[in-house]
């Protein structure tokens, strides 16, 4: 297992399938790594949701945690135009990147929730002439 330490963090010439990369259109979203982020992030989005926004930046640390706990561990890259070489971010542009990702997602959450139809308790005194 190659531990995230021993990981190259720049000058990189093919990403793996646990990298998540920068960048728009259909290479980025469809690679791999960008869908297991997607998925972890939405699996997480709930808690992230309902906890006190003092926390949410643990919330988004932790993900940056699972990324790099994967085997191989994953990086965040983008990749240099000029050279077409990648390299990892850095950690405050990763924590920013998966903090976007949860307010991108948020509001489909809070959607959901509003449209789901909540189902009122009958009065006490209706259970209490059925009972009877």
């Amino acid at each position: 297992m190659v531990q995230w330490e021993e990981q190259a963090l720049s000058g990189i010439t093919k990403p793996h399938e646990n990298d998540v990369l920068m960048g728009r259109g259909n290479g980025a979203k469809d690679h791999k790594g960008n869908q297991q982020f997607r998925a972890i992030v939405d699996h997480s989005l709930p808690g992230y949701v309902e906890c006190p926004k003092q926390q949410r930046k643990q919330y988004a640390e932790g993900i940056i945690v699972k990324i790099r706990q994967l085997d191989p561990p994953g990086r965040f890259l983008v990749k240099d135009k000029s050279t077409s070489l990648w390299a990892d971010i850095g950690y405050d542009s990763t924590l920013r990147k998966v903090r976007q990702r949860f307010r991108e997602v948020a509001p489909e959450l809070e959607d959901k929730k509003k449209k789901t139809p909540t189902v009122a308790a009958p009065p006490v005194k209706d259970i209490e002439q059925n009972n009877h």
